[in-house]
């Protein structure tokens, strides 16, 4: 499976370790590519003049910005491609993001039984990253096709 395949088609499967280093590559990517940036705004907008604030605003606005779009849309894949493996629906995905969004709405307020509900919702989804981590592959023929 090539990089294009890996990171931008819905179809197959991946298991643990492919799931893994991938996650771990598309974060790295993102970081270097973030503090790069970073750098740049800092060295560039460090004398206070507005126009080169401005342009590393612009730097950040279009590169920065849409990688992480593109970062969002390659880890919903390999998510799909780990429940495929697991034998789950690929449209499970939504489950995982609208817990996600979700908890992150109750924690945003200021009442102490909704944070612990936000809390706890984040546990749900912190559990089904790691099930989606270390549950082993079903292997063999499941309803996406057979993977060896």
């Amino acid at each position: 499976m090539n990089l294009g395949e890996l990171f931008f088609s819905w179809k197959g499967e991946i298991g643990r370790l492919s799931y893994f280093l991938s996650n771990f590559a598309l974060s790295a990517a993102l970081a270097i590519v973030g503090f790069g940036i970073f750098f740049i705004m800092i060295i560039t907008g460090g004398d206070g003049n507005i126009n080169n604030i401005a342009s590393s605003l612009m730097l950040f606005l279009v590169i920065f910005v849409p990688l992480v779009f593109v970062s969002i849309y390659c880890q919903t894949v390999l998510i799909v491609k780990r429940l495929h493996d697991i034998g789950h629906s690929g449209k499970n995905v939504f489950w995982i993001y609208g817990l996600t969004f979700i908890s992150q709405i109750f924690v945003g307020f200021d009442s102490g039984p909704m944070i612990v509900i936000g809390l706890f919702l984040s546990l749900v989804v912190i559990v089904a990253y790691f099930c989606l981590l270390f549950m082993p592959g079903q292997g063999g023929r499941n309803y996406v096709g057979v993977f060896e």
